[in-house]
């Protein structure tokens, strides 16, 4: 099985230089990686010409993916060939500056970096969220859909109106409300 493994979004100095992604082959077979996708926010790297070993790591510098890792609130997901979502990890808040963002099992943490080694926990920090399956992948205070917000403000400046209207019109609600 393919798995993202690492990746480190905020290295020391400047970022386009030296950001890479880790994958793992962890099964007992090499597996042909041609046309499988890397996606990072709206940005995709499509994988040429590429194998990993069983048991073995590949790291994609983003000289050749081209692709911004985000330091806040990062994502990556991995597509194989067919277009089937292998593997999908994100943090929320800002990637420390220095330290990739590794699996141990089924846990994810901020460490010194390690490509093409096993992960190890020097100097680590727990992200803040590493559960793929809450929230859902957005960040807790995004809102995706905006049309309650709007319905809600049309029906309170309707209310409005109409109480005012009635108010308005009314001789004895004057004389409560505006005496």
């Amino acid at each position: 099985m393919i798995q993202i493994n690492e990746w480190l979004p905020n290295p020391i100095g400047k970022d386009s230089k030296n950001e890479w992604i880790e994958i793992y082959n962890n099964s007992n077979q090499k597996i042909n990686l041609n046309n499988w996708t890397i996606v990072s926010g709206t940005k995709s790297y499509k994988i040429k010409n590429k194998a990993i070993e069983p048991y073995s790591f590949l790291v994609l510098y983003q000289k050749e993916t081209k692709l911004n890792l985000l330091n806040k609130n990062g994502e990556l997901k991995l597509f194989d060939n067919q277009g089937n979502l292998i593997d999908q990890i994100n943090f929320f808040g800002k990637a420390p500056d220095g330290q990739s963002f590794s699996r141990f099992d089924k846990k994810w943490m901020f460490t010194e970096p390690t490509p093409y080694k096993i992960n190890q926990k020097n100097n680590f920090q727990m992200a803040q969220i590493i559960n793929n399956k809450y929230p859902e992948n957005i960040p807790l205070n995004k809102i995706e859909n905006y049309n309650f917000i709007l319905i809600g403000t049309l029906i309170a400046i309707l209310l409005s109106l109409i109480f005012w209207y009635i108010i308005k019109n009314n001789d004895d609600l004057k004389n409560i409300f505006f005496k």
